[in-house]
């Protein structure tokens, strides 16, 4: 029903738009997707440092659009990810729209059924994770989430097995680097250090390939870009706050200040970190360690929109293999179900109520990970196993 529903709606949007370039609103088709398709037409025809202008990528988007007063949409990435932008700004709008969906998305599908096995039923997984509400949000805006869903789970696919390939794709998300902040943290405090080396490696044949492309000067201009973003879209609420799945998106409409915001983030993301320790220092099974980290990285960014829920799939997924092979605890599949979903209500409820739906339903599930972990740390103590003998003997 979810995936008919998505054709119906991509029908509407392409059967009511007057060009073939915008929708009935002025909007253009893909919106996010144009941020990066007309940065990647200034970086062909004026140098990488111009897409970080602000006005000079104002006025390239009112030429590509012919409006005087189009709604801006900024090109907010890192500089390696403006090498992509190139490539997808070399063809036609529709076109380039559909082949970066198209593709991320099947990279996203065979990432996640990397991680899955025959013990689940094989239809049922397949229509979880392509039927994703977050699915449908990611296509119509044109967004990168399929590809930093399929980089997390390939990272954490090949983590034992394949160390050095884990971490080159752990490197690849460096073009979103608010989701990577405790990756490092994580992997070191496991002694995975060829990972670790292998991501610093990736993450610096980037930044030396997009200097070689662009010059130095390109990263002064992206500083300045992220200076703007952080007060324009994120402090300002250029981003809408319902929209923002965040514990400081959920304070600011309260009244809260941003200094004060900040200041819960922050301790937020205490809290997360010295729980990430926790966890993966723990004997947990790696699976639930990997779902906690991915999870984690939605919690300690303050700007995490609701496409961006798609990086949850591989935490989900992992956390259904747990529970197939071990049953689910109370409430799980609850949470998994609302935070699946959330794309479908958690804005709506924000905006309406201003109850943080979204933020409350991938907190429950980071919680309900500690809670698992820590109900097994228990079992395995020293304490608790004369308590399992003595109730193992009683008939």
């Amino acid at each position: 029903m979810l995936l008919a529903a998505y054709v119906a709606a991509l029908v509407a949007i392409l059967a009511t738009s007057p060009d073939g370039m915008r929708d009935f609103r002025g909007i253009p088709l893909g919106s996010d997707f144009f941020a990066f398709w007309s940065g990647g037409k200034m970086a062909l025809t004026d140098g990488g440092a111009s897409a970080y202008d602000p006005e000079q990528n104002y006025r390239m988007q009112q030429f590509l659009l012919g409006q005087s007063d189009p709604l801006y949409l900024p090109f907010l990435h890192p500089p390696q990810f403006l090498l992509l932008a190139m490539a997808l700004a070399s063809l036609p709008y529709l076109a380039s729209w559909a082949v970066f969906s198209a593709s991320g998305l099947a990279l996203y599908f065979a990432a996640l059924k990397s991680m899955s096995h025959e013990g689940l039923a094989g239809r049922v997984t397949s229509l979880a994770i392509v039927a994703s509400p977050a699915v449908l949000v990611n296509v119509t805006h044109g967004q990168t989430g399929f590809l930093v869903a399929a980089l997390f789970a390939g990272a954490l696919v090949n983590l034992d097995k394949r160390p050095l390939l884990a971490g080159a794709f752990f490197g690849l998300l460096a073009f979103k680097p608010q989701f990577g902040v405790f990756i490092p943290l994580a992997l070191a405090v496991a002694g995975r250090w060829r990972t670790i080396a292998s991501a610093t490696a990736t993450v610096a044949l980037q930044a030396a390939a997009a200097t070689l492309v662009f010059g130095a000067g390109i990263w002064p201009a992206f500083l300045a870009k992220a200076d703007f973003a952080r007060t324009a879209v994120l402090e300002d609420g250029g981003a809408k706050w319902a929209t923002n799945y965040t514990l400081f998106a959920a304070l600011r409409p309260l009244g809260v200040g941003v200094d004060a915001a900040y200041a819960a983030q922050a301790a937020l993301v205490l809290l997360i970190g010295a729980s990430l320790v926790w966890l993966w220092r723990s004997a947990s099974d790696q699976r639930l360690k990997s779902a906690g980290l991915v999870v984690a990285a939605l919690l300690t960014t303050p700007y995490a929109i609701y496409y961006d829920t798609i990086i949850l799939a591989p935490a989900i997924m992992l956390l259904a293999l747990i529970g197939h092979e071990t049953g689910f605890r109370p409430y799980e599949k609850t949470a998994f179900v609302l935070v699946w979903a959330a794309p479908l209500f958690a804005t709506q409820v924000a905006a309406l109520s201003l109850v943080p739906a979204g933020f409350l339903a991938i907190a429950a599930v980071y919680a309900l990970i500690l809670a698992r972990a820590a109900a097994a740390a228990k079992s395995a103590s020293p304490a608790a196993r004369p308590r399992a003998r003595r109730a193992a003997a009683l008939p």
